[in-house]
């Protein structure tokens, strides 16, 4: 039983970092970029801009 337990936490932390760098691995960053992949009207874009 505990061996299906540790499957399952290998499993999602696996499936975690295979997210994270699907998503471009910066969660804690917000840049322009990532705004822009996901929403091309992000308010947050304007107040980026130099």
């Amino acid at each position: 039983m505990e061996d299906n337990v540790q499957r399952m936490i290998l499993l999602v932390v696996i499936l975690f970092i295979i997210f994270s760098f699907l998503t471009g691995f910066d969660v804690t960053n917000d840049t322009e970029v990532d705004n822009g992949a996901l929403d091309p009207a992000s308010p947050l874009l304007l107040y980026d801009q130099p």
